[in-house]
């Protein structure tokens, strides 16, 4: 469990600040503004990096992702030595000060092992009684009142179809492909290419 977290290779890398302007003009929406975004960064980080002596105000000490650094890591003054002689800028990508350049990567990596979503967010609170993990299960629709609220979701499981209802909130979590696609099999997206499909 951890979704690509657990296969992935450990860099911890945000966004660059441009990109979070960019997605505030498309949407027109200032809440992906990076000063928004990167409150919430703050709030889930426990930052150990290359940077942790001057951190700056972008990283968060008290949250549950850890964030840590390589310890071997040969030439790298070699590299940083190449850098300064272009003119390249050296700094922390991750800390939203740093617009282009180079920069050490972190890690989430905590006492020599992978600290993965599951590590840091799941596995803390799996004695909760309001907690129920279906593991090999698949969502398949998002279901909306006539209010246009998302109310439950039906999902499928060892080959059954089965319905569970919302009392607060569905949160949508299933990655850059299956969130989309599961959004317009729910019947939310553009009109014109849902109707294509049958999908309304």
């Amino acid at each position: 469990m951890g979704g690509s977290s657990a296969v992935n290779g450990l860099v911890y890398n945000r966004c660059n600040r441009n990109d979070f302007e960019l997605w505030a003009n498309f949407t027109g929406d200032p809440i992906w503004k990076f000063e928004t975004v990167v409150e919430a960064y703050k709030s889930i980080e426990s930052y150990h990096g290359f940077y942790e002596d001057n951190p700056g105000p972008n990283h968060g000490t008290d949250g549950e992702m850890y964030v840590g650094k390589i310890e071997f890591l040969p030439g790298l003054d070699i590299l940083f030595r190449a850098l300064e002689e272009r003119g390249i800028a050296i700094g922390d990508l991750n800390s939203g000060e740093l617009s282009s350049g180079f920069s050490t990567l972190d890690y989430n990596i905590k006492d020599g092992l992978r600290w993965n979503t599951y590590s840091a967010f799941l596995e803390p609170i799996l004695n909760r009684t309001n907690l129920k993990i279906y593991r090999y299960a698949w969502a398949t629709k998002v279901h909306l009142d006539a209010n246009k609220r998302a109310v439950g979701v039906t999902y499928n499981r060892h080959g059954q179809s089965r319905y569970v209802e919302a009392r607060k909130e569905i949160i949508l979590s299933a990655g850059v492909i299956d969130s989309p696609k599961l959004l317009m099999l729910s019947g939310i997206g553009p009109a014109d290419h849902l109707s294509q499909f049958g999908v309304s």
